[in-house]
């Protein structure tokens, strides 16, 4: 059995079993994870305060042959505000929903989640949210490799507005609402 330190985002949170949660983060040196966390769910746990979406959080993790299980966890940074404001919100969710979707487990990503830190940082204070989440896509692209350096945030921005119906359902709707487009 090895340990792993890291430092995370917690971006998913499902629930498994009567006890059990299994957390989907963002780590700064081994990029998206998937952990179990076995009986954070009980009343007696010390561990489920931590366990919050989009807290920046310590995590120490035991590797199996099978899985990842939490050993340990320490709130660094809590973004539990963020719930509280349906818009902010909306764009946290959005952020999450494109990180899980597009980037593959057990692949470090350090400026993406340099990137994610600061613009969920960013998002408490806000007050247009489409702008920062506009900025956080066209950089998280860039640094995937997947975005030339000459595409400039307006360019960006129509491209976005014109492909939006081709994407998932669900991303589109939260895009929709979050960017303030809606069809005709």
């Amino acid at each position: 059995m090895k340990f792993k330190k890291c430092s995370a985002i917690i971006l998913h949170v499902v629930r498994r079993g009567e006890n059990d949660r299994v957390l989907t983060v963002l780590t700064d040196r081994f990029g998206l994870l998937r952990i179990i966390a076995k009986g954070v769910r009980t009343i007696r746990s010390r561990r489920n305060y931590h366990i919050d979406l989009f807290n920046h959080v310590a995590l120490e993790i035991q590797e199996t042959d099978r899985a990842l299980y939490l050993r340990e966890i320490t709130t660094i940074e809590r973004h539990a505000g963020l719930a509280r404001m349906p818009d902010r919100f909306a764009s946290a969710c959005l952020m999450s929903s494109f990180i899980t979707r597009t980037l593959p487990f057990d692949t470090p990503q350090d400026e993406l989640f340099d990137l994610t830190l600061k613009t969920l940082t960013r998002l408490h204070d806000a007050e247009d949210t489409k702008e920062i989440l506009l900025t956080y896509f066209l950089k998280a692209v860039r640094g995937m490799g997947l975005l030339p350096n000459l595409l400039t945030k307006n360019t960006l921005r129509r491209e976005l507005f014109a492909t939006l119906d081709t994407l998932d359902p669900q991303f589109t709707l939260n895009a929709r609402r979050t960017l303030g487009i809606f069809s005709s």
